[in-house]
């Protein structure tokens, strides 16, 4: 075969080697190889064909490597052999994705590819799109052969930033994947305490853990890092910070567990806010109360608003009702509200008390102004207060729903929904039954006015799922923004019965 029969491209620029390599044919492969070979070298360049033939790239700039790597044929691996051994400079070459041999393997769970490459082909490249590295995609896939692989072969990778400035820790800490902390923290302790590079919250790995309600993380962090507790991040936060902001009931009580939480609870971050000052923002949503915390507590610490957290206990509660109320009495319409002055009736009754069909003056006074009660009402809300009183046409009944929202038991049972939702694992349940548990604590909240935005609840179908998910999980995170819960759980039945079978 002629050197211009094996350059030869299709519409999308493929050479045979590109398609041979697609289709795992070894059989292929081998004769293209051995064609280039016996065709020598180029004249002009003096590189032998064989090695133009294995660099040559498609309109994408996928090499043959890359397609043996993107491939589903049982053969892929061989296939990836005979290419690199052939060529180990192949592997250096980057598609216009910014996509990498060796970061296509990681980021597919393609262990023995993975392996195959860092051994073949030793100064090979290991970048991805968004400036990732073969690690960040191994870490992220939760693949923990690769990442043992990937370290051996080059340590450093575990201190590399993507361009959101997130080392392959941060990524672990995020997803919640203990496995990847363990094998990360044996590699280079010391990159626990880097932080988010290029963000101006700058969160170290434990602040994400924190966050993400990740105890048995933190637990590890902590354990190998005992010092790590006292970081901040770009905001001046603590552990004890984030974990109140983010309503973690679980990782507060594990961090006022601790000896040193002492230390957290009066800290300032920049805006003077201490952590008390947070949970007294919160409406008490965390099942905690302020007397029952430390003695040691400050309770009359000013912020950068001279507030203390005492101060802003007292408003919270009473904040919504008490500044509705001051309006509401300065236009004299407080009566609207308190039910002193009730809703007249629409029509006109005769001297029999019989309703008639003319409508009754005072009520259209009563109901214009109630109207114009409401505008007022609309308009002076907070988006969180106003989300509660959607569906109500009457002024008493939008004040009604108001007082059901702020009143103690309320929360408490706010608390116990969305502890309930947080909870939830799918365990031995069936997809069907897990899924319609989430929809049953979804519209639990949505009953005492609080709804879950369908981007939360996917996160929390992802984080209840098991072990077994891992590669399914990584897949949607992709594409999160994306994709409906719909569209997941349809995708996770399919999932489903595949683990069944492999079972």
């Amino acid at each position: 075969m002629g050197s211009s029969l094996l350059f030869r491209e299709n519409s999308k620029g493929e050479t045979p080697l590109h398609i041979a390599a697609r289709e795992g044919r070894i059989d292929a492969v081998k004769y293209l190889i051995d064609c280039a070979k016996a065709e020598g070298n180029d004249l002009e360049s003096g590189v032998k064909w064989v090695t133009v033939m294995l660099g040559k790239t498609n309109k994408v700039a996928d090499t043959a490597l890359h397609m043996a790597i993107r491939s589903v044929s049982k053969n892929r691996s061989v296939v990836v052999k005979m290419l690199t051994e052939e060529n180990p400079e192949s592997s250096n070459s980057a598609n216009n994705a910014e996509e990498t041999p060796l970061y296509l393997a990681a980021e597919r769970n393609h262990c023995d590819i993975v392996s195959e490459i860092v051994t073949t082909c030793p100064p090979s490249a290991y970048g991805g799109p968004q400036g990732r590295t073969v690690l960040h995609a191994a870490v992220i896939r939760c693949c923990e052969v690769c990442v043992k692989a990937i370290c051996r072969w080059k340590q450093e990778l575990t201190t590399k930033v993507d361009k959101n400035g997130w080392t392959p820790l941060h990524y672990a800490a995020r997803f919640g994947y203990g496995a990847m902390v363990k094998e990360l923290l044996d590699v280079d302790q010391s990159v626990a305490y880097l932080r988010i590079a290029d963000n101006d919250e700058k969160n170290t790995a434990l602040h994400i853990a924190a966050s993400g309600g990740y105890e048995g993380i933190m637990t590890l962090l902590l354990t190998r890092c005992p010092d790590i507790w006292e970081m901040t991040n770009g905001k001046g936060q603590n552990i004890l910070h984030i974990a109140i902001e983010n309503e973690e009931q679980n990782v507060v009580k594990f961090i006022l567990g601790k000896p040193w939480h002492t230390n957290l609870i009066n800290q300032p971050d920049e805006e003077g806010n201490t952590p008390l000052h947070l949970f007294a923002a919160s409406n008490n949503s965390l099942m905690l109360d302020l007397n029952t915390l430390k003695q040691n507590s400050d309770f009359n610490a000013f912020n950068k608003n001279n507030l203390t957290p005492l101060d802003i206990t007292k408003d919270s509660d009473q904040y919504t009702r008490g500044r509705i109320s001051s309006i509401l009495r300065a236009h004299s319409l407080i009566d609207y509200i308190d039910g002193t002055h009730p809703c007249p009736s629409k029509f006109i009754q005769d001297e029999r008390g019989a309703g008639s069909a003319q409508i009754n003056p005072d009520y259209q006074i009563w109901n214009t102004q109630d109207q114009a009660l409401m505008t007022l009402l609309n308009a002076t809300l907070s988006q969180t207060a106003l989300s509660h009183v959607i569906g109500y046409s009457a002024s008493r009944n939008a004040w009604l729903a108001l007082e059901r929202r702020y009143s103690a038991s309320t929360k408490f049972n706010i608390l116990q929904l969305k502890s309930s939702l947080h909870n939830i694992s799918k365990g031995k349940d069936s997809i069907d039954l897990y899924i319609q548990k989430i929809k049953q604590a979804r519209d639990s909240l949505a009953s005492v006015s609080i709804l879950i935005e369908d981007d939360d609840i996917l996160l929390y179908v992802l984080n209840g799922l098991p072990q077994e998910y891992n590669a399914f999980k990584t897949s949607i995170r992709k594409r999160y923004e994306n994709i409906t819960l719909e569209e997941v759980y349809a995708m996770l039945k399919i999932e489903e019965q595949t683990i069944e079978f492999v079972l």
